[in-house]
Parts: structure tokens; sequence; C-alpha cells
């Protein structure tokens, strides 16, 4: 288990403060990573200090905090290159998705056409909501399979357009 407080850590950073190390401090420096790591915090926070103080750091103004919202959420004109660039990738997917959903489509209206205009034309409610349940009975398996080849379809779609060619080039 990592060790997480040192009991010299304290005389080590009174030391710094005062500018007084012993050779006990600097031998116990040369062991202990927990004493170097606040050793090397110490002198970056005074670093940090002495630059932020400077007169020239002094002169600078921070941005107010409407300003740096008014930034982050202001209404940009995207560039319409960028944007087609970055939609490129997805065109492909796109227009095979929408291939497939047709043809998906097609065969699910054509496959079952004869049930489709006997459902339209029984008129009772209770003789639709049979007729239904036992089209749909009927029609499972022609509805299952095109169902199964278009998600196939979009699966194989998808794996092809997250392939990306540059990933390979010497």
């Amino acid at each position: 288990m990592r060790q997480k407080h040192c009991a010299w850590e304290k005389e080590v950073l009174q030391s710094l403060a005062a500018e007084k190390e012993t050779a006990e401090l600097q031998e116990h420096l040369a062991q202990c990573p927990l004493c170097q790591e606040s050793v090397f915090l110490y002198r970056w926070m005074n670093r940090f200090q002495s630059v932020s103080t400077e007169e020239k750091m002094m002169g600078k103004k921070l941005p107010t905090a409407e300003f740096l919202w008014e930034k982050a959420f202001s209404p940009r004109i995207p560039d319409k290159e960028l944007i087609t660039k970055a939609l490129r990738p997805l065109t492909i997917y796109r227009f095979l998705a929408s291939a497939a959903a047709v043809i998906v489509l097609f065969i699910l209206i054509f496959s079952n056409l004869p049930q489709i205009q006997s459902f339209f034309k029984t008129s009772p409610v209770v003789d639709m909501v049979s007729s239904s349940w036992s089209l749909l009975k009927k029609a499972f398996p022609f509805l299952f399979l095109p169902m199964v080849f278009g998600f196939v379809t979009l699966v194989i779609f998808t794996i092809i357009t997250s392939f990306n060619p540059e990933k390979f080039k010497t």
C-alpha cells in the first residue's frame, strides 16, 4: 500500500519557508518521494506567485464572466466546407441505410399484398381485430425475415463506415 503522508513533510516545508535546510533534511529528501513532491509543488507555487505579481502581468485585465459566456454560447456561422467534410463519411451510410429501408419496405408491402387488401376489406371492428391477429400470425415469417435482413444490412454498413483506411497508410 502506498504511503500518503510523511512525518517529516511539515518540517521540510517549514525549512523551505525559512530557507534553512539541514543535512538531515536533505538526506531525507533524497529518499522520500512524498517530500520530494511537496518540495516540487512548493517551488512551483512560489514561481507561479512571482510570475503573477510581475508588473506586466498585473496590468493585464481578466475577462468578465459575461464575456466568457457570450464567447462560449454565441451563435457562430460555421464553415460550410468544414461541415461537408465532417459529414462526408456519413453520406454513404445515409444513402445505404435509406436504400435498405426502401428495399425492406417494398419487400414487406409486396410479400403481404393479399393480406393487406383483405385487412382493408373487413368492415366490422371485431372482424378487423380478429383478422389482424390472424394476419400477423400468417405474416410473421414475411415480416421477420425482411426485418432481420434490414438489420443485418445496417450493421454491415455501420462496420464498413467505421473503417478508417488512413490508419493503415504507411
